[in-house]
């Protein structure tokens, strides 16, 4: 090993290196250049990196866990750091907090004090069973203080869970049911039940109460960003899909999948977030920006027809579903080609000002739609460039 780095083996390093210096420095740069092309390869993952295969029987077994029992992100976590809780009436009233909570429809199950089991022998044969730490709904200060030490000191499984490993704060755990956690039903029950059922509870006790839990914390965000830039009245929906030229029959299923995805799936989504609060307020604009696609098919674009029909039936099926409640939904279909830099590109040495729509007056169109009257609101619209010059690109 001396012998392979020894002096002689370093001077013909470095002369190799000399020698080829130039091809070398090439390499290095197409590498580089290389490895700058496949950033746009890159995808950002908001979860812990995955060592081990899909397949593996580790991961096999923890989706299946997760399948079984949900994960954090139904959780809201409340609780109180004050040794006042371990008296008669604010323990009374600290279950009954939990109870109610736990009756909501939004609710899968609440664990409290109130819920615990601990094991008991059984006289009656050899065995143990479960039985309710807590049995009575009122109790004393004598049994009370009794809970406490039989919690804290017995009962160390619920360390972490129920109380705090320095035994100086209680909490309750809420599992909200898992299809409610992304839908506006989460909302209104953090807003319209916890929050006030727990300042209800602060004002009968004078204990703070401490929330916390991703739900919460979601609600609270996304309240504070309402609070500061006002509710959402305009939704502009301004997603082309995949433009390629193909006849039907060589259309594969992942490009009809990923159109529909982007064309529906995607314009849904978008509505389906500011629905709600529109149809509340009984006001708000949602356009789908669209084209003459959705009005008839084509041999050569078929895909893209595909996509803005599915388009045009969402907006239309929508206009009618909510336009009573105040909702203006509008299906643009914009006949013509905007002044923008992908445009530009496109056109090429064919490229005048003149032949384009310009983007800010096709944006002024679409708010003087957003302010039509009740009386007379435009649920397809078509939008020109005039005078009309085609250039067959």
């Amino acid at each position: 090993m001396n012998k392979l780095f020894s002096i002689g083996f370093w001077s013909a390093t470095a002369r190799f290196i000399l020698r080829n210096r130039v091809f070398i420095l090439v390499a290095i740069a197409c590498c580089t250049i290389f490895l700058g092309m496949q950033w746009k390869h890159m995808r950002f993952t908001y979860t812990e990196a995955n060592m081990l295969p899909d397949d593996h029987q580790v991961n096999t077994a923890y989706n299946t866990f997760l399948d079984t029992f949900g994960e954090e992100g139904n959780l809201i976590i409340y609780g109180v750091k004050d040794s006042l809780l371990f008296s008669p009436s604010n323990f009374s009233t600290w279950n009954t907090l939990s109870k109610e909570l736990g009756q909501a429809p939004e609710v899968d199950l609440t664990l409290s004090v109130g819920d615990l089991q601990k094991l008991k022998k059984r006289t009656d044969s050899i065995g143990f069973e479960m039985v309710p730490l807590v049995r009575d709904s009122i109790l004393s200060e004598k049994q009370l203080k009794k809970l406490q030490y039989e919690l804290f000191e017995k009962l160390p499984f619920y360390s972490g869970l129920v109380y705090s490993p320095d035994k100086k704060s209680v909490r309750t755990a809420v599992y909200l049911k898992k299809d409610i956690v992304n839908t506006p039903a989460r909302k209104i029950f953090i807003e319209k039940v916890l929050i006030p059922k727990i300042a209800a509870f602060e004002k009968q006790t004078g204990m703070k109460v401490y929330t916390s839990g991703m739900p919460y914390i979601r609600t609270l965000n996304s309240q504070n960003i309402i609070d500061e830039i006002g509710e959402i009245e305009v939704l502009i929906y301004n997603v082309r899909g995949e433009f390629t030229k193909c006849e039907p029959l060589d259309i594969s299923y992942a490009q009809l999948t990923e159109v529909y995805n982007t064309e529906v799936i995607g314009a849904f989504a978008a509505a389906k977030s500011v629905l709600p609060q529109m149809i509340n307020n009984s006001k708000g604009s949602v356009f789908f920006s669209s084209a003459t696609a959705a009005y008839r098919g084509s041999k050569s674009y078929s895909l893209y027809s595909i996509g803005k029909f599915g388009l045009r039936a969402l907006s239309q099926s929508l206009s009618k579903a909510y336009a009573d409640k105040g909702v203006h939904i509008i299906h643009v279909r914009l006949d013509c080609d905007l002044d923008v830099p992908y445009m530009k590109e496109s056109y090429g040495s064919k490229y005048s000002p003149d032949i384009l729509a310009d983007p800010n007056d096709v944006a002024e169109s679409y708010w003087l739609t957003h302010l039509q009257p009740k009386s007379a609101w435009s649920n397809e619209i078509e939008f020109n460039k005039f005078p009309v010059q085609r250039i067959q690109l």
